[in-house]
């Protein structure tokens, strides 16, 4: 298996006239943007589905909801990855450029196409189940735990999230096998 680092360099494949590197800049947007509308359309609209068709969240139907981000994640990955990296995260960009493996001068376009591509997935899930959808989504903390301590638990398993993935896939010095 060989590991791609970088997006393939499709500059020479631009449309006839254009200035090299700018199609293909385009073409990564354009990735970013949809690999963010399906990992938000079918792993939110998943979770939105299962509690508009009345099931409680329990063990199983958190299963559900990380198979269904985690299977997205994966096709998107394997599927635009090459294009544009398969960011489809803000944390995952500037993960990336903190760590020099992404040019900061493209953060700021990467993160408005990846917000284009979330708002317009999410007005889809409005679109297919209505505004019932607006209770199903409201998330919700548990008893005892404030907005601070909600939003703390966020950003450190945000943390520990992009660590591991800038620590493992977006590495030079680790390895995969060949073969």
């Amino acid at each position: 298996m060989v590991k791609r680092t970088q997006p393939v360099n499709r500059a020479q494949q631009s449309q006839p006239g254009a200035v090299a590197g700018q199609s293909h800049f385009a073409d990564m947007l354009i990735a970013e943007a949809v690999g963010t509308f399906l990992l938000v359309l079918i792993g939110s609209g998943a979770t939105v589905g299962l509690i508009y068709g009345g099931v409680l969240p329990t063990g199983s139907f958190l299963l559900v909801a990380a198979l269904a981000h985690g299977l997205a994640l994966c096709v998107i990955v394997n599927t635009i990855g090459r294009i544009s990296g398969a960011h489809v995260n803000p944390a995952v960009t500037l993960g990336l450029a903190s760590i020099g493996r992404f040019p900061w001068r493209q953060v700021p376009e990467y993160i408005a196409a990846q917000f284009v591509g979330a708002f317009i997935a999410a007005g889809t899930i409005l679109a297919i189940f209505g505004n019932k959808v607006i209770l199903a989504s409201v998330p919700v903390l548990n008893r005892g735990i404030n907005g601070w301590q909600g939003l703390l638990a966020e950003a450190l398993g945000t943390f520990v999230w992009v660590f591991a993935l800038v620590a493992t896939a977006a590495d030079t010095r680790y390895k995969l096998p060949q073969g």
